[in-house]
């Protein structure tokens, strides 16, 4: 009776992709199909070629969020004997310190890890306490240099976050950056232009996000750069203080070019906004309020493909926000696909509210754009699938 080792490699190779067809286990959401993880480890034990051909899988995606000390040694220990480090692309990590984990033996666990990989594409790190990334600087793997793509840092408005000049000195250790997601800097940092200015020096740097938190934003972003956006998020972000409306007319002239997503930061309580001449936008979101409504009006020249409008308002004052949304879809009917409302009223909806936003859903449907509203307060979540979305 013929066994797994009498069988060609092609059948192998279509066994194992069958198990993982929707890519699950190698993003690392095998909570959504264990019995997937458990068939591809059952497969990896058959025999070596088997074992060969699941390992980059299972390896791919590493997500140690909350693991104790113990469990990263583990990983750090086996891929280093197996050689498995080589496979994995995407490392996330974060273990909280405590009175019996303290900083040092973090840093020992993150940069033992980190230096069995050869090959990481995007690292994830949630982190706290300066010493933490000060601490695995000097040990980063010579390879990380040239190989990560993607660099995620979260902060915490309780907890805190990195300082900035330490933020800064990690960017410029790794030059070839494609993607950098900053969120849950809060509070003020006398070292934020160091960490624009890093951010600024990256030549393949295609995606920056800046949210929860304008910390690390600085009127220097309006400086010049060494690469061109396609992607700029600057959300949950007041954009009064941190970065003025010339200055951020200046940002976005730099990158209008290849500019096709933005956030805007929240200017609130201004009536006037210049016109922002973006011919490759697609995909735009907004904080409004009463006062700053029609910002949306400011992108008119735009091709948007998707339109997102986080209002501030209180009672009857939704009603504005939603009339200028219906003209903003007017002017974009031509490419618009979807429209995005989340209502965060400090009171319930009036019924001038309701009846604006139902006329502007019926706007949408009519052009057969995909419509979709959220209120905080007032009323229900609102999806529904109006037309044909590409």
């Amino acid at each position: 009776m013929a066994g797994w080792n009498d069988l060609p490699t092609e059948f192998k190779v279509l066994v194992v992709e069958m198990v993982d067809d929707k890519g699950f286990v190698q993003e690392d959401l095998t909570i959504l199909v264990p019995d997937s993880f458990r068939a591809l480890l059952a497969l990896s034990s058959m025999d070596r070629e088997l074992h060969a051909l699941v390992s980059p899988l299972l390896w791919k995606t590493i997500a140690l969020f909350y693991a104790p000390i113990a469990r990263y040694h583990q990983f750090a220990s086996k891929s280093k004997a197996g050689a498995e480090g080589r496979f994995v692309q995407n490392l996330s990590l974060y273990v909280p310190i405590t009175p019996t984990t303290g900083f040092p033996s973090v840093v020992e666990a993150y940069t033992e890890l980190l230096a069995t990989t050869s090959h990481l594409k995007t690292f994830r790190l949630r982190c706290y306490t300066t010493s933490v990334v000060s601490g695995i600087l000097p040990h980063l793997p010579s390879t990380l240099s040239s190989t990560l793509q993607k660099l995620t840092l979260e902060g915490d408005i309780k907890k805190g976050a990195v300082e900035a000049v330490v933020v800064a000195a990690l960017i410029y250790a790794l030059p070839h950056l494609v993607v950098v997601e900053l969120s849950g800097f809060y509070h003020q940092d006398e070292g934020a232009p160091l960490a624009i200015k890093a951010l600024r020096s990256l030549r393949h740097l295609q995606q920056l996000i800046i949210e929860d938190g304008g910390g690390l934003v600085h009127t220097s972003l309006a400086d010049a750069w060494s690469s061109s956006l396609d992607s700029l998020q600057l959300d949950d972000v007041n954009g009064a203080e941190l970065l003025e409306i010339p200055r951020l007319r200046i940002l976005l002239k730099r990158h209008s070019n290849t500019l096709q997503e933005l956030v805007v930061p929240w200017y609130l309580d201004r009536n006037t906004f210049p016109h922002f001449s973006l011919p490759k936008l697609e995909r735009l979101t907004l904080w409004v309020d009463d006062t700053s409504a029609f910002l949306p009006l400011s992108f008119s020249a735009s091709p948007l493909r998707t339109l997102t409008l986080k209002m501030l308002g209180e009672f009857g004052e939704v009603k504005e926000m939603a009339d200028v949304a219906a003209i903003a879809v007017l002017q974009h009917r031509g490419t618009l696909k979807e429209v995005s409302v989340m209502v965060m009223a400090n009171d319930f909806a009036g019924q001038e509210d309701q009846d604006a936003m139902e006329s502007l859903k019926e706007l949408c449907r009519k052009d057969s754009v995909h419509f979709e509203s959220l209120t905080a307060r007032g009323w229900t979540k609102n999806i529904e699938n109006l037309g044909v979305v590409e």
